[in-house]
């Protein structure tokens, strides 16, 4: 949708690319009970980081590590109990 005025594209992210001279997005369109994922891998593990909308219950979830860490819900956000105490007491 043209040009978007940028010479160049990091080599870390040049595997897709959208370009565009206005906006630019992405959509992932999925049953009502199903999740929309977006799932980063390594040569250990085929799910070390994932963004996942589960659109059964309405929440945004982050993984890390393999084990989900952060949930955000309609009332807001919510993040492991281990991690909370770590920030809180370092």
């Amino acid at each position: 949708n043209g040009d978007s005025g940028q010479g160049s594209i990091n080599a870390a992210g040049n595997s897709l690319v959208l370009e565009s001279n206005g906006g630019a997005g992405i959509t992932m369109l999925t049953g009502s009970s199903s999740n929309a994922s977006i799932i980063f891998g390594d040569s250990e593990s085929n799910y070390q980081g994932v963004v996942i909308y589960d659109h059964s219950a309405s929440v945004m979830k982050l993984v890390t590590g393999g084990s989900e860490r952060v949930r955000v819900t309609a009332n807001g956000l919510t993040w492991e109990v281990e991690l909370l105490l770590y920030k809180i007491t370092n």
